[in-house]
């Protein structure tokens, strides 16, 4: 389907009838005939004003049934009277009548094939075509006759994109390949070449100098009807202009009464006039059976690279301009100016107005919000929106930027403030993150303000940005870091943690500058942080990467977005990322890569799928869901360090990665692959499935396997890091410490950091403090019940509360220290007690070992 719009009163018409995906259009400069081609093998001439296919060629090329399977872009192109349509086939270019639609002429050469467009010069005496192997072919072009003038071959040897004449100067036309290399070519007039007949005598008598007529002919010149004559490799330097016989006198050295010198250039003579001289007839060449000479002298062909610089040489690096994550190009009339969690901010242009409107996810932050972006001194090209605030910048419009944020908790009644950049400095990228606002400036400046518009502190990077993010207390800068490789681009990270509070007065923490990870010749698309606090990345290739430091500083591969899509031309528009519910946010954009305003699309989650190899088996399945669930642990444990509730979770994780490791050594051993069910056996940390896995391999009868998995679990048992951490409070030491560990708890005692009394720690659900025997599964901690805080404190009480703490412990302290002697077990259990805050030793007052709940550690157990 072809839409045809008039830009004029801005009406839609439809062209259909093409069976397949349309290659390309051209319009008619007299705007009547619109030409089309297809991956159906067809190529059209349809009136605009019917509505109508007027001509039809079939088989004009190879069908396809998509775009990117067509062999050809069978680029079509009209005269600039537009008498004539030029349409590439196979191996020839075509050329029509206008109306008539009748064959003119069809421009051949051998070898020539594969054509993938052509173009006209705007005087019609050249026409150039492009094929798939990156060889450009011009024809000089008459209605009567067509000469071939030259070729030329790209290094490359890509696809030609596209080829156009200079639309002004018809004798220069620039190429663009797949690989992206550009060539800028010109069409030089040659010298009048003489005929045939003309002879030494007669150049000589031009020249009107002696000439020595046995001159050796110099080797590197060939004869002009050598096939070498005229070739042409990239980077031949420009024909040497004709020298005019009035002109001659000024190349050569004159003596001072106007007479010739004895010296003058035998070069120049060489190179203008040898071709003409040593020309042999085609008798003479056969009999000398002679091979013509190579080459190597510079070139007389009528094409040539651009003499001053090769473009495609100069490949430079990329150096990619500063973006908001989660925004749409500036240039778009309806866009996106941030889409986070938070919320959406858009931006809507007509042609005297601009709006912006900021909409919130969750209605309890703030109300929708409406500026008018078209006062002179606006015109806001980057937001960023936070739960606390919302912030604007505009760019080089004016002499400097203005920063314009609204604070939605404010104390005043004035929510809103401004300020000014100084001259000169413009704002290129903003992050706002809880109390603070951070704006990188044209003159590589971070200047870190306080969410009331306070001037907190300002820093230089060493390059210039690229964008930035920001989370709770942790900024992210993304900046150039020097010149990468050819197409490439060298990035770099730095994580800052701010408190606005205690900024200038407490050293901050920096990350050294970290190396970003990109894919081959890409741009950096999307930048931020997981819901959870880690650094994310996302580049234009489409893959989404996650900065984990749990096996040492790696950028790691957690999704291919382009796998999800059916079309290149379709992209996901990243909102956030979850590393809890593994799963990326986005927008999916049909043919583009941001999504439409007007549309109103609703986001949707893709789960994370790792780079491996054999997808679709069942071990590949297992092998990625043990490395998803390892990657899940080690954000869910320091997590709980850092007092987050998340002890479920760890303990459901560790549950499952269990059991994908027992299905795994299951599915080896199935297999008879008993070297992989052993690398199993080496990487399963928890000693409960190891003795499953033990198990398993006797019923299976592999009793030599079994021999070195029971050698593994002795190796381990001797390990101190191997223990059963989830299977008991912290303060409990493993059974398999040995006697210095003992002796290290009788000397030091453990170290206990209880709970917020019935409070709620930051990023943790509520601690319950109802529950007057709850004990933290992970950390072993005691919460209190409240209704005995307040009882009585006296050593009699505090006594009576140690007995019951011992008679509820004494069992489970025997089994885990392993001491059989009563009073060394008593002086232990006596010194966690006195570690316990009085609070919590008061809450074994009146409990007797009838009454009262027992205060037993739920086991950690599996079902395999």
């Amino acid at each position: 389907m072809i839409k045809v719009i008039n830009l004029e009163n801005e009406s839609l018409q439809t062209l259909s009838g093409h069976e397949a995906p349309i290659l390309s259009v051209c319009i008619d400069p007299s705007k009547k005939y619109v030409a089309s081609s297809s991956c159906d093998g067809s190529v059209r001439v349809w009136e605009i004003e019917i509505l109508d296919c007027v001509k039809k060629w079939t088989g004009n090329h190879e069908k396809s049934n998509d775009l990117l399977n067509s062999p050809t872009l069978c680029g079509l192109c009209w005269n600039k009277r537009g008498n004539m349509l030029l349409v590439p086939n196979k191996t020839s270019v075509n050329v029509y009548s206008r109306d008539t639609w009748t064959l003119k002429s069809s421009l051949k050469q051998t070898g020539f094939e594969e054509l993938m467009n052509c173009d006209i010069s705007s005087d019609d005496k050249y026409i150039v075509a492009g094929n798939r192997k990156g060889m450009i072919v011009v024809w000089s072009y008459t209605e009567k006759n067509s000469t071939l003038l030259s070729t030329f071959i790209s290094d490359s040897g890509s696809p030609l994109i596209n080829i156009k004449f200079n639309p002004v100067d018809g004798s220069k036309l620039i190429s663009t390949d797949e690989k992206g290399q550009y060539h800028a070519l010109s069409i030089e007039q040659s010298a009048p070449q003489s005929n045939n007949d003309d002879n030494l005598d007669d150049i000589l008598d031009d020249l009107d100098m002696p000439f020595d007529d046995d001159e050796e002919q110099d080797e590197n010149q060939p004869p002009r009807n050598s096939p070498t004559y005229g070739a042409v490799s990239e980077g031949t330097p420009s024909n040497p202009p004709s020298v005019a016989p009035s002109d001659r006198n000024d190349e050569m050295n004159l003596d001072e009464d106007g007479g010739s010198v004895a010296e003058f250039d035998i070069g120049k003579i060489r190179a203008e006039y040898m071709p003409k001289i040593l020309e042999l007839e085609e008798g003479e060449q056969k009999s000398s059976g002679a091979a013509p000479q190579a080459y190597t002298a510079p070139s007389k062909d009528p094409i040539v690279a651009q003499a001053i610089k090769k473009i495609n040489d100069l490949v430079e690096p990329l150096l990619q301009p500063s973006f908001q994550p989660g925004s749409s190009p500036i240039d778009f009339k309806e866009r996106y100016m941030k889409w986070n969690s938070v919320g959406v901010i858009t931006c809507i242009e007509s042609d005297d107005k601009s709006d912006i409107y900021v909409n919130f996810n969750d209605i309890t932050i703030s109300q929708s919000r409406h500026y008018d972006n078209s006062l002179d001194n606006t015109s806001f090209i980057m937001a960023d929106l936070s739960t606390e605030a919302v912030a604007f910048a505009n760019g080089e419009e004016n002499d400097s930027s203005l920063i314009y944020t609204t604070y939605f908790n404010a104390m005043s009644v004035k929510k809103d403030w401004e300020v000014e950049l100084p001259s000169g400095e413009y704002a290129e990228a903003l992050a706002l993150g809880t109390g603070f606002l951070a704006v990188a400036t044209s003159k590589r400046y971070i200047r870190i303000f306080s969410i009331g518009s306070l001037q907190l502190f300002v820093f230089s990077i060493s390059g210039p940005v690229v964008c930035m993010a920001a989370q709770e207390s942790s900024l992210m800068i993304i900046y150039h870091t020097g010149s990468g490789l050819p197409a490439e681009q060298s990035l770099s990270m730095m994580i800052v943690k701010i408190d606005p509070k205690k900024l200038l007065r407490k050293r901050q923490q920096f990350s050294h500058p970290l190396p970003v990870a990109l894919s081959p010749r890409s741009s950096l698309h999307w930048a931020g942080f997981t819901d959870e606090g880690t650094p994310c990345t996302v580049d234009s290739a489409g893959i989404v990467r996650l900065f984990k430091d749990f096996v040492g500083d790696f950028w790691i591969p957690i999704l291919d977005t382009t796998l999800n899509v059916n079309n290149k031309s379709d992209h996901y528009f990243i909102i956030g990322v979850s590393e809890f519910e593994q799963h990326v946010k986005c927008v999916f954009c049909k043919g583009s890569r941001y999504p439409v305003v007007a549309l109103k699309p609703l986001p949707t989650t893709l789960k994370f799928e790792l780079p491996i190899c054999d997808r679709g088996s069942l071990k590949s399945e297992l092998e990625e869901k043990y490395m998803l669930l390892t990657m899940r642990e080690s954000l869910l444990k320091p997590l709980f360090a850092r007092g987050c509730d998340v002890e479920f979770q760890i303990e459901d994780t560790e549950k499952q990665l269990c059991l994908t490791l027992l299905k795994l050594f299951s599915h080896f051993l199935a297999n008879q692959h008993e070297s992989l069910a052993l690398d199993v056996a080496k990487i399963v940390n928890h000693p409960k499935a190891l003795d499953s896995i033990l198990s398993y391999a006797k019923q299976q009868r592999k009793m030599a396997l079994s021999t070195i998995i029971e050698e593994i679990i002795r190796e381990k048992e001797e390990d101190d890091e191997f223990d059963e951490r989830n299977c008991r409070p912290s303060y409990f030491p493993s059974p398999r410490k040995d006697a210095a560990l003992l002796e290290q708890y009788e000397q030091t005692g453990p170290v206990l950091k209880p709970l917020p009394l019935g409070g709620k720690q930051k990023g943790s659900r509520p601690i319950p403090s109802t529950s007057r025997d709850f004990a933290s599964e992970s950390t072993g901690e005691i919460v209190l019940d409240d209704e005995n805080v307040n009882k009585g404190s006296s050593e009699a009480n505090l006594e009576e509360a140690f007995e019951n703490f011992y008679e509820k412990y004494s069992v489970l302290l025997k089994s885990r220290l392993e001491v059989d002697d009563e009073d060394r077990l008593r002086k232990l259990t006596r010194e966690r007690f006195d570690a316990l805050p009085h609070e919590q030793k008061v809450t074994y007052l009146n409990e007797t070992s009838g009454k009262g709940k027992s205060l037993k550690r739920k086991k950690f157990s599996h079902k395999y």
